[in-house]
C-alpha cells in the first residue's frame, strides 16, 4: 500500500474550506487507523507523516496492531516525512538508504531549485527464503524485496525539477540494489512507490515508464520546458504550514499540479532552439542511460478492475485510474506503485511482468460520481481521511 496521509502540520483551512471537522486529527486519525488495519497490507509506504505523530500514533497504534517494523525518514527541521513499514513475520530489515534530492547532482543535468524533498529505501529479506525459491539449489532465487517511497516537489511549475528528482530516485535505487548484491545479500525484487505530484503525462511518470531512449512527446515536453523557465521565490517553495489544525495545507494541493495548470500556448517561437529545450533534452538523455525503468501496476491492470474509471480516449492517461487525489479545487492522479525492471527488456502489456512478479489484485478506487454532491473535497466526514486515496496491489513473487 502507498498512501499520502495528509500531514496535519501542513494544514491550511483556506485550501480545504468545506472539510469542516473532518480535517481535525482526532477525527482523521481514527479513520486512517481503521482503513489501514482493514486492508492489512504486508508492506506500507506513507508520505506526509507528521514527525510528532510517528511514535504516539504510527508506531504505537498502527504498526503495533499490524505486527510491523518500520523506518521513518525526513530531513532536519522538516515537520513531516515518509514511513516504510513491513510485516515482521514475513520480512526482515537488512539495509536502509535515505536521500535528499538537493544534495545529489546528475552529470549533465541542471538542478532548478532546492526543495527539501526526500526518498527512503529499505532492503527486506524474506523470513522464509525457501518459500520463494524455485528449487532448493536455485542460485538465481531472489532473497527479498527492495522498497522505496518518495514525495516529490509540489509546485505547479515544478515539472522539470520533479522529473530530475525522479531520475535521482531511480538512479539511487539502482545504486542501492547493486550495493546489496555486492554485499552478498542476494538479488531483490524492486518496488518504488510514492506521491509523485505528477499526472501520467507529466515528466516523472513519462520518464520512468517510457521505452528507452526517452523522447518527450508534444504533451510532456512543452510542460517541462515551460516549468523550467519559471523563477521560484523562497515563499513559493516553502510547504510547511502553520501549527494549527484549523488551517489547511498548500503542499500537494492538486490545484497546483503542473500538468493541470501549464499550457503550451505561450511558448516562445521554435522551442527547439531555446536553452530550456536543450536542458530538457539533456534530462531525457540521462534517463536513457539508466538501466532500469518502471511499470505502473495500476496502469497495467486497472482496466480489468474498473474499465469505466479509466480514460480510454486520450494517450495522456495511460490506462490509469482517474484520480488518487480529490481536493476542493482539483482532482487527478498523483500516486503510483512501480515495479522496476531492466530497461533493456521488451515492453509487454501483461499481468506477468517478466521479472518474477505477477499482478493479482488492485484496490478498487472510487469513481467521480461516488464522491458525493459538490462541495466534496476530501477529507470529508463519512468518506476519506486524506485528500489522497490509498493505492494497494497484491502481487505474486
Amino acid at each position: 500500500m502507498t498512501y499520502n496521509v495528509l500531514g496535519q502540520r501542513l494544514i491550511r483551512r483556506k485550501l480545504f474550506p468545506t472539510s469542516g471537522e473532518a480535517v481535525k486529527w482526532k477525527n482523521r486519525s481514527r479513520v486512517l487507523y481503521n482503513e489501514i488495519c482493514h486492508y492489512d497490507p504486508d508492506v506500507l509506504c506513507l508520505q506526509e507523516v507528521d514527525a510528532e505523530k510517528v511514535e504516539e500514533f504510527w508506531a504505537l497504534q498502527v504498526c503495533e496492531r499490524l505486527g510491523f517494523k518500520y523506518v521513518y525518514s525526513s530531513v532536519p527541521g522538516k515537520l513531516h516525512g515518509q514511513i516504510i513499514a513491513w510485516r515482521e513475520t514475513i520480512l526482515e530489515l537488512e539495509k536502509v538508504k535515505e536521500i535528499v534530492y538537493d544534495e545529489i547532482s546528475l552529470p549533465g543535468v541542471k538542478q532548478q531549485v532546492n526543495t527539501k524533498n526526500t526518498a527512503v529505501y529499505v532492503s527486506l529479506k524474506f523470513v522464509d527464503i525457501r518459500a520463494h525459491k524455485t528449487g532448493p539449489a536455485d542460485p538465481t532465487a531472489k532473497t527479498g524485496i527492495l522498497v522505496g517511497t518518495t514525495h516529490l516537489f509540489w509546485h505547479p511549475y515544478g515539472s522539470y525539477e520533479r522529473t530530475r528528482q525522479s531520475a535521482i530516485y531511480l538512479e539511487q535505487a539502482e545504486r542501492f540494489y547493486q550495493s546489496i548484491k555486492n554485499q552478498g545479500l542476494g538479488d531483490k525484487y524492486m518496488i518504488l512507490t510514492g506521491d509523485f505530484n505528477s499526472t501520467p503525462w507529466d515528466g516523472p511518470y513519462y520518464s520512468i515508464t517510457a521505452t528507452r531512449p526517452v523522447v518527450y512527446d508534444d504533451i510532456t515536453g512543452p510542460i517541462m520546458r515551460e516549468s523550467l523557465d519559471h523563477v521560484f521565490t523562497r515563499g513559493a517553495i516553502e510547504e510547511e504550514g502553520d501549527d494549527d489544525e484549523d488551517e489547511q495545507k498548500d503542499d500537494n494541493t492538486p490545484s497546483k499540479t503542473p500538468s493541470a495548470n501549464l499550457s503550451t500556448k505561450n511558448l516562445p517561437g521554435d522551442s527547439s532552439t531555446t536553452p530550456s529545450y536543450d536542458t530538457v533534452e539533456q534530462l531525457a538523455q540521462y534517463y536513457s542511460t539508466l538501466p532500469i525503468m518502471g511499470k505502473s501496476l495500476y496502469g497495467l491492470g486497472y482496466r480489468y478492475v474498473d474499465p469505466d474509471n479509466i480514460d480510454h480516449h486520450t494517450k495522456k492517461h495511460k490506462h490509469e485510474p482517474r484520480f488518487s487525489n480529490w481536493a476542493h479545487t482539483w482532482q487527478g492522479l498523483l500516486d503510483y506503485i512501480f515495479i522496476m525492471k531492466p530497461a533493456s527488456e521488451r515492453h509487454e502489456e501483461s499481468l506477468d511482468l517478466g521479472t518474477g512478479v505477477r499482478l493479482l489484485q488492485l484496490l478498487k478506487l472510487p469513481r467521480p460520481e461516488e464522491m458525493g454532491p459538490v462541495p466534496n473535497g476530501q477529507p470529508r466526514e463519512g468518506q476519506y481521511p486524506s485528500d489522497h486515496i490509498s493505492l494497494m496491489a497484491t502481487v505474486a513473487l
